[in-house]
């Protein structure tokens, strides 16, 4: 039979048998009370002595909100107090003082524990000396839809200016003839590079041999870096549109010669190892490894030069250690203000394209057009100081050479000469630290200034004999609302160069004016949209080689971006090249002479993207 079923057939009891069994019960906690009563006044009368038979009146008292009534049942809470104390046999102090102190003590256990955790998390998570490695892999595709992969075309009219005018006899009017033609004029870096003789004709450049290379061979219209299809701003290539027997001098190293045919690569490898030193010491340094297939030889170039190429090896792996540097932090006024003190090869002062040059860091693929002069990791002493939660910054720095990228030839990673190059920056910054709580906005200028480097020519012989200067001027602007980021710099930069002497070598000269203007905006964390323009004003003239770059080009690169999770990122950009100005005409001329060819169509279209992997 089931319980249920069990309970249903129970008969209740007779209401004169329940009334007894309350009544006995009743009567024996009666018995109980009288009990106790007894006990308590017998244990009054140990306590207390003799007792005093008059009788005594008792006034009601208030009970304590503190102290149990005598009849209250209480159930005490062991405490770790009155634990130990039992098992050690002692008496348990159970009053409300006893209590008190029984926490007060265990809250102060508490605190001690905590105390030794919070220390040792941070000894693990933020030791005084760790040393950890991270860095990225960068892989990604190109393709060009117009142009062959090279931002360069020799300017070759086919009535040059050199020939034009071979058949006056007169000297005094061939001299005047060549000087007032209009390419003459538009171009006196092709011309006329080292100017005109007392006589009205051209100048010869005195340190150019005197034979082999001529000074009308090297004249070249575009920018050999504009075509740039990664983050390290490697071009797809560097030959002459249209004679690739001729190649960039200005870029010399040819570090993927695709002729723009579309390709997989691995742009770049970085290991970054980080080491904590002590309280405020750091050393950071990053290692960048590129896996190419192009020989190292400058042979390869085929530039009609007397070195060979350097046997049938394609190798040319490399590596680049792009900064190393040793760092000391402090901060002061409970870190409203803090100072930083630099030494090695660290970041330069000049703009804030900088801060975005890695792959993980840039949210699109490729650099700007101004980025080779501000992007390069110069090696020296750099002070830092931000002072009133960063409202303020100012920094100064001494080191070898400007804050060029490698990839220009205007870079050296050891000095030649005496006079090492001062750069500064200062800026204000309004954020949610100080004053914009709603809006981010940074406003800076950077200049620097030293002696000329150029990685060619001995600039150490003979450095003050003249003296030849190099220097740059930035202002910068970043500004950061909700998901919309903005970036933008305008830059100057003048190399003086010199035709030579003979106490001193000849120095390239160049001149460079440009800026850019890039927007972000992220629809999504994980996805989101750039544009950029940027424009290029420069003139390169070498006086030894001699050889000439004119580059007036402007730029518009669309991209998007994917992040997959946080190591993780998928950017695609689409670039379009476009010369303008003095390089159009230059264009127009060959087009008119030799009708549509490469050079006069020079504007070049293409895509690029990049997956980044960060470890």
């Amino acid at each position: 039979m089931s319980e249920t079923q069990t309970s249903r057939n129970r008969k209740p009891l007779p209401a004169s048998l329940g009334w007894g069994i309350a009544g006995l019960g009743l009567w024996a906690f009666v018995g109980l009370l009288a009990e106790a009563g007894s006990a308590q006044a017998a244990g009054g009368k140990q306590r207390g002595g003799t007792a005093s038979s008059a009788p005594t009146v008792q006034a009601a008292q208030t009970a304590s909100p503190n102290k149990p009534d005598e009849d209250e049942i209480v159930e005490e809470i062991p405490t770790a107090a009155s634990v130990q104390a039992a098992q050690s046999g002692r008496p348990v102090d159970l009053s409300v003082a006893g209590r008190l102190e029984s926490l007060e003590q265990a809250n102060n256990d508490l605190k001690n524990r905590l105390r030794d955790l919070e220390k040792r998390i941070t000894m693990v998570t933020n030791p005084e000396t760790a040393l950890r490695i991270q860095g990225y892999i960068d892989f990604g595709f190109f393709g060009f839809f117009r142009g062959n992969g090279s931002g360069i075309t020799t300017y070759s009219p086919s009535d040059s200016p050199f020939t034009k005018y071979a058949g006056i006899s007169n000297a005094d009017q061939r001299n005047a003839a060549y000087r007032n033609d209009e390419r003459v004029q538009r171009f006196p870096e092709f011309f006329s590079p080292c100017g005109f003789a007392a006589d009205g004709s051209v100048a010869r450049c005195e340190k150019a041999p005197a034979s082999g290379i001529s000074q009308n061979r090297w004249h070249f219209l575009g920018d050999p870096l504009a075509t740039a299809i990664n983050t390290p701003g490697h071009p797809a290539d560097i030959h002459a549109q249209n004679n690739p027997s001729q190649s960039s001098l200005a870029v010399p190293y040819d570090y993927i010669q695709s002729g723009g045919r579309p390709t997989f690569i691995i742009n770049e490898l970085n290991l970054m190892p980080i080491a904590k030193l002590g309280a405020g010491l750091k050393a950071q340094a990053s290692v960048n490894f590129y896996p190419r297939s192009a020989s190292i030889s400058v042979g390869d170039k085929q530039d009609g030069g007397g070195v060979q190429p350097a046997g049938p090896t394609s190798v040319g792996d490399y590596l680049w250690v792009d900064f190393a540097f040793l760092e000391y932090a402090t901060a002061f006024q409970n870190g409203r203000h803090q100072l930083s003190i630099f030494a090695g090869r660290f970041d330069p002062n000049i703009g804030i394209e900088y801060r975005v040059r890695k792959s993980p860091d840039r949210f699109g693929v490729t650099p700007s057009l101004l980025c080779r002069y501000s992007c390069g990791t110069p090696l020296g002493l750099k002070a830092r100081g931000q002072f009133f939660d960063e409202l303020f910054t100012f920094a100064l720095a001494i080191h070898n050479g400007p804050s060029y990228m490698e990839t220009f030839r205007f870079s050296e990673n050891t000095d030649k000469k005496y006079m090492k190059t001062i750069s500064g920056r200062a800026s204000i910054h309004c954020s949610e630290k100080n004053h914009c709580q709603k809006v981010n906005v940074e406003l800076g200028v950077s200049g620097e200034f030293g002696g000329q480097v150029d990685g060619f020519y001995d600039v150490g012989q003979g450095e003050f004999d003249p003296f030849v200067k190099q220097w740059t001027v930035d202002v910068d602007l970043h500004v950061e609302f909700r998901s919309l980021e903005l970036r933008a710099e305008f830059l100057k930069t003048v190399a003086d160069g010199f035709q030579g002497s003979l106490t001193k070598p000849a120095l390239p000269r160049l001149e460079a004016t440009g800026f850019y203007v890039e927007t972000s905006y992220r629809f999504l964390n994980w996805l989101g949209a750039m544009l950029r323009f940027d424009l290029r004003d420069a003139s390169h003239v070498d006086y030894s080689v001699p050889f000439a770059y004119v580059a007036s080009l402007w730029r518009i690169t669309a991209g998007t971006r994917f992040d997959i999770n946080d190591n993780v990122a998928v950017k695609a950009e689409f670039v379009h090249v476009q010369p303008f100005g003095r390089m159009a005409d230059g264009l127009n001329d060959m087009r008119v002479a030799m009708g549509s060819t490469t050079a006069g169509d020079f504007a070049a279209d293409y895509v690029t993207s990049s997956v980044v992997l960060r470890y």
